[in-house]
Formats: C-alpha cells, structure tokens, sequence
C-alpha cells in the first residue's frame, strides 16, 4: 500500500483514535513530570463543545449477541492492517498476537506474534465466538493494546474493518511535543475509543465517562483536546493518565443520562489501550 492511499483512507475513515491516544502522549513533550493541576476540569473546558448525537435506534433491539456455546467452534480469520499514520506504510518489525480477555497479562496467547505478509497484512487465525484483545508490539512502535467489543462474529469484523488501525512511532511523537500543558504520568496508560452509531463508525455527540480518575480529551480538527469529553465528527475520544488495571468506560448519548454503550479494557503504563463503543453491544 502506497503512501498517499494508506494515509488517505486513514483520514477519509476519520479514524484518529490510534493516532489520537498516541498524539497525547506526544504531546507531553516527553515530559516525566507528574500531572498535577491539570488532572481536573475546569468548567470552561468541560463540555463546552455541544453536538447533535446520530442515531441509537438499534441500542434497545439489538442487545450483546448471544454466547456461542460450541466446544469446538469454527476458525474465523481476522485480518488487521495496521499502518504507520505519518508514513502510511505498515512497520517491517510489527507483530501481532491475539489474547483472551481474561488474561490480561497474555501469558497464553492464542496465537503467536505474527508477522505482517508482503501486503502489510497480519492475518490472525482465531475462532467464531472469540472473545479477547490483540497485542501489537514491534521495535518503532508504541506497544498497544486493541479490544474486541464482543464475540468475534463475521458481522463484527465487517463493522471493525471499516476502520482501520493507525500506529505511530516514538519518533513521530517527539515531533508533537511541546504544544500542550499536559504532563503525562508515566505510570500510568492512555484509552481512546473509537465511537460508532447504529449507522456505521465515527459517531459525534458521544459523552465518555470513565470508572477512575483521569484527564479526558477529544479530537477537534485533527487535535486533541484536553478535558473535552464529547466527540466531534472525527469519532475519536479518550483518556490520558489512566491508572494501570482494569477500566470501563461508558458513553451516553450527549449531555442525557442514557447509556449508548460500555467497555471493559484493560490499561497497562505507557501502553495505549484501544476500544470500540457500538450501540449494538451496549450491554
């Protein structure tokens, strides 16, 4: 895959949630320091940008699909292209393996690392009713963590595919640093999540709220934006200074209380941590 349409896919998906939760990181200039006054909102930043919600008919038909009960399921193929954002080209040292949910330290994995194939794709042989997360780890990468939202199904690959995964490189992110007053903890990890509607991904209007502490932020014209925790059109938000652990996010459909969609992840120090929210598997 070319440079031009690697990159052009990647911003015509309007995904920047990979890209997003590695920019904050960079954006900490490569500070150590720990984040002090600006672990808290202030009411001028919270909230302040308001967008129409899309639509979430679907969350009240279609609750988290029934468990797959066979003892010996069919192979289901994942295929993940994960690219580099600035160059768009997929990093020659990427390996990719796939880990069951409970085991959040991976210490059985599913599969082994694998390797991308001539045309950057890492194909992942796993199973219909997987439930877990992949690691994707390599020399120049920033080691990530990438959750399913369900049971891998192939209705749930059709929907994930439609965005694609973007990494980028420790040297990518010194060229971000200095522009923002966030001082990253580095102890602590990053979550983005990438939001989705009933009609498809890159859904605005979506508030997160997460189960401890932290400093949320939200992309706006390509940007992150500290203490913004609703998305915009690009779909992307998250949170920086996340305690290591297990962390739920959830994701209300504006300024309402009415819950749209919720994740569980697991967050590990300077790791990046991605998830997908979709009204289909609110529950």
């Amino acid at each position: 895959m070319g440079h031009t349409s690697a990159r052009g896919k990647l911003m015509r998906s309007g995904y920047v949630s990979n890209a997003a939760l590695l920019l904050v990181l960079a954006l900490t200039g490569g500070c150590t320091k720990f984040a002090s006054e600006w672990d808290e909102s202030t009411d001028s930043a919270h909230g302040a940008l308001r967008v129409i919600p899309g639509d979430y008919s679907c969350v009240a038909t279609e609750a988290r699909s029934t468990p797959i009960t066979a003892v010996d399921p069919p192979p289901l193929v994942y295929s993940v292209q994960a690219v580099d954002f600035i160059s768009g080209l997929t990093p020659p040292s990427l390996r990719i393996r796939a880990c069951y949910r409970t085991d959040i330290q991976c210490l059985a994995p599913v599969t082994p690392s694998l390797a991308p194939d001539a045309t950057g794709v890492v194909t992942l042989p796993l199973t219909l009713g997987f439930s877990g997360y992949l690691e994707l780890t390599g020399d120049g990468v920033v080691p990530t963590l990438y959750f399913f939202p369900d049971l891998l199904t192939p209705d749930l690959i059709e929907r994930l595919e439609q965005v694609p995964l973007a990494l980028l490189s420790p040297e990518s992110l010194a060229g971000f640093g200095g522009t923002s007053r966030l001082a990253l903890d580095p102890g602590t990890g990053i979550i983005s999540m990438n939001t989705f509607d009933c009609s498809g991904p890159n859904a605005a209007g979506v508030r997160l709220e997460l189960d401890s502490k932290a400093v949320p932020f939200a992309f706006v014209d390509g940007l992150p934006v500290p203490y913004q925790d609703t998305t915009t059109e690009e779909g992307a938000a998250g949170f920086a200074n996340v305690p290591p652990g297990l962390a739920v996010v959830k994701g209300f459909k504006g300024e309402s209380t009415e819950v749209v969609a919720l994740e569980t992840v697991v967050v590990r120090a300077q790791w990046v941590t991605i998830g997908a929210l979709m009204p289909q598997f609110a529950q």
